[in-house]
């Protein structure tokens, strides 16, 4: 089983329990999965393929982080304007 089909099967199961907790925020598996559906978008507007694969090199534990902070707080852009990553 894949890391997305399981993330469909305990989402399908608890689409109500929190998923994760961050930064005094809750996460229900439902709303985890709709992330995991849009990063997906955005790696296929990109030319990502099924199969492919993809690495993420990041200079710095703070990228990550201003990047998922950002997409918790509903910014879809992933912060480009506060890091160094861009959609193009």
């Amino acid at each position: 089983m894949s890391l997305s089909q399981y993330v469909h099967e305990v989402s399908t199961k608890n689409p109500g329990k929190t998923a994760y907790h961050f930064m005094g925020k809750d996460t229900s598996y439902a709303e985890f999965e709709g992330s995991v559906a849009k990063f997906a978008a955005a790696l296929q507007s990109m030319g990502v393929e099924k199969g492919d694969h993809v690495a993420f090199l990041l200079g710095e534990y703070t990228t990550f982080l201003d990047f998922f902070v950002c997409h918790n707080a509903g910014r879809g852009d992933g912060c480009s304007d506060q890091s160094n990553l861009h959609s193009g």
